[in-house]
């Protein structure tokens, strides 16, 4: 039985080298040799000339300007973008810039452009709150998203409607932030606020003063202008939203606002209860 032939890999590129003439194979050699000395003399000007670049006068910010920001002031954009008079933009590091910036709480996101030869442009968009929400850790603002993103101080703007007595819904995170469970009420609450937002001139956003997630978990919404609860129950659809509107609208209208006791939409499923004061 005849052994069969194994040929190791490589072996046909030792024949094929053994095949040349001396001279040729100089030729190679002297040629891979160039190319690798060109290769190296490549990247050393290229890394001279970037780090000629990066320091030229030529390419220093002189103008920075900062678009879309309301909450916050320019001046705490430009000293969390770390840009000052000895920047460079060629050599800029956008991504760190981008990202100090983005560490502030109002603050959602950054676009960085630049407009050569020297001016950075800063398009900011900031978190716009919808509600304030209380927490194991004080008042804050949360956003339409449930982004519960900055501590509320003495000088605050508290013209916001407030949700209470879901403290247990928030979860704090290790690094200290603070965030909501997608399936909580308080999710439903910031829907029932977004809905009011779209216009209704019985029911206006502006009009929401409180909801209250009571122990049972259900909800309680309380108007500005007016003392009575309204139950909500511990679903929020779009179809009892819509009777609410419509029966606070009929109430408005008759005049008859200020006699009510309270308004039950958590009773008989798709029925509304209305309770006045005794006249």
């Amino acid at each position: 039985m005849k052994k069969r032939k194994v040929h190791k890999r490589g072996n046909w590129l030792v024949r094929w080298w053994s095949l040349l003439t001396p001279a040729v194979k100089r030729k190679i050699i002297t040629a891979f040799l160039l190319s690798v000395l060109g290769v190296y003399l490549f990247s050393v000007v290229t890394v001279f000339v970037f780090k000629e670049l990066g320091h030229s006068d030529f390419f220093r910010i002189s103008s920075l300007k900062i678009i879309g920001n309301h909450e916050v002031k320019k001046s705490e954009i430009i000293k969390l973008s770390g840009v000052d008079i000895y920047s460079n933009l060629f050599s800029l590091n956008s991504e760190a810039v981008k990202k100090n910036i983005e560490s502030h709480d109002w603050i959602e996101q950054v676009v960085l452009k630049k407009r050569w030869p020297h001016v950075l442009e800063l398009i900011i968009r900031e978190r716009k709150a919808l509600a304030i929400i209380n927490t194991p850790g004080g008042l804050y603002y949360i956003d339409k998203g449930g982004a519960v993103f900055t501590r509320l101080d003495a000088g605050s703007d508290l013209d916001y409607p407030f949700l209470s007595g879901m403290e247990a819904m928030i979860q704090v995170n290790e690094d200290g932030g603070v965030s909501v469970s997608d399936d909580s009420l308080i999710l439903q609450g910031l829907r029932l606020i977004r809905s009011a937002s779209n216009g209704s001139s019985s029911f206006p956003r502006q009009n929401i003063s409180q909801i209250h997630a009571d122990k049972e978990n259900k909800l309680i919404l309380f108007l500005a202008d007016r003392p009575f609860p309204i139950y909500l129950g511990d679903e929020i659809t779009r179809e009892k939203f819509n009777r609410l509107k419509k029966v606070l609208y009929f109430l408005y209208k008759k005049r008859e606002i200020g006699n009510i006791k309270y308004i039950r939409l958590d009773y008989l499923g798709n029925k509304v209860l209305v309770g006045k004061n005794n006249s």
